[in-house]
């Protein structure tokens, strides 16, 4: 329990509170607040990386070449239309990876 505990506690940029230790151990494989999937800080590291990913891996099938989607950014909290990729779509608005795909225009 967060307000009887005496462990150090973490609040993060979103404003959710967590244990220093629990949210730790969580940062380990995510960059993300458990509860609400905003960005806990700026991963530049792994977004040049998407980045790089994202440009080294065309498309080689032309219809999928010319399919958009409609995201969802975790961040900015608003939905914009990205080019299609498998994994990875970037939020045009704020530029952040940490998207969910809404849907798919065919």
């Amino acid at each position: 329990n967060i307000w009887d505990s005496q462990d150090r506690l973490n609040v993060l940029q979103c404003g959710h509170i967590y244990h220093t230790n629990c949210i730790g151990e969580w940062f380990k494989s995510n960059y993300t607040c458990p509860t609400c999937k905003k960005s806990a800080y700026k991963p530049l590291i792994l977004w040049k990386q998407i980045e790089m990913y994202v440009s080294l891996t065309p498309f080689t099938d032309s219809v999928m070449n010319n399919w958009k989607t409609i995201i969802y950014c975790n961040d900015c909290e608003k939905k914009s239309e990205a080019k299609y990729h498998p994994a990875y779509h970037k939020c045009s608005l704020c530029e952040s990876w940490n998207t969910t795909i809404d849907e798919i225009k065919k």
